[in-house]
């Protein structure tokens, strides 16, 4: 899988015979590499060589072939709900966490896909992440945000001569020519809401 996994030469894994007895002495030729697409994929010729006691040679090569086509393992944050849009916490790619069986990969940020939307506080946000090793393989992990505003607004009356609760109580108009009818407007209300 990995380049890291490939074993160093070994010449005691290597058997020899030899006509007149004995068995030589075995050295490491060399390692050529070839087909290399990526750091994680490429073919290894290794070649030994046995020379007996008269200067006589033979060769033998071993292929090793390294092919990572493990995708990286991808973990997004935890799914979350939050009531209002500007509680949707900011992009931050490193909050996910990435496990790569050859080194490492790059994580980024695919997209954020809105659905089922009601109203500019309420809905569903599905954010996904890639993760890319250094040979190609690929993995995606997505989050989901549900954006849900379920607090009603607060309204109270602002009028410094009543407060919340407060009856005003008033006589029938033109009963007293001295009496004036309260009146009341928008700026008399206070209204506040979560989002």
């Amino acid at each position: 899988q990995c380049a890291t996994m490939v074993p160093v030469p070994d010449i005691n894994t290597i058997i020899s015979t030899d006509n007149c007895g004995g068995t030589g002495t075995v050295s490491f030729v060399n390692d050529v590499i070839t087909n290399q697409i990526c750091e994680n994929r490429f073919n290894i010729t290794r070649t030994y060589q046995v020379i007996d006691a008269c200067g006589n040679t033979a060769q033998c090569s071993q292929l090793i072939t390294v092919f990572d086509n493990t995708a990286p393992i991808l973990t997004c944050p935890s799914d979350m709900t939050v009531e209002c849009a500007a509680q949707v916490p900011q992009l931050n790619l490193s909050l996910v966490s990435v496990i790569e069986n050859c080194g490492t990969a790059i994580v980024t940020h695919m997209s954020d896909v809105i659905t089922n939307q009601f109203c500019v506080n309420s809905f569903i946000l599905t954010r996904t992440y890639l993760a890319t090793d250094a040979c190609g393989n690929t993995a995606t992990c997505s989050q989901i945000i549900t954006v849900l505003d379920d607090t009603p607004p607060e309204i109270s009356f602002d009028d410094q001569s009543l407060f919340d609760g407060d009856t005003l109580e008033i006589q029938c108009f033109g009963q007293d020519s001295l009496w004036d009818l309260p009146v009341f407007d928008l700026n008399d209300i206070e209204v506040t809401d979560n989002c």
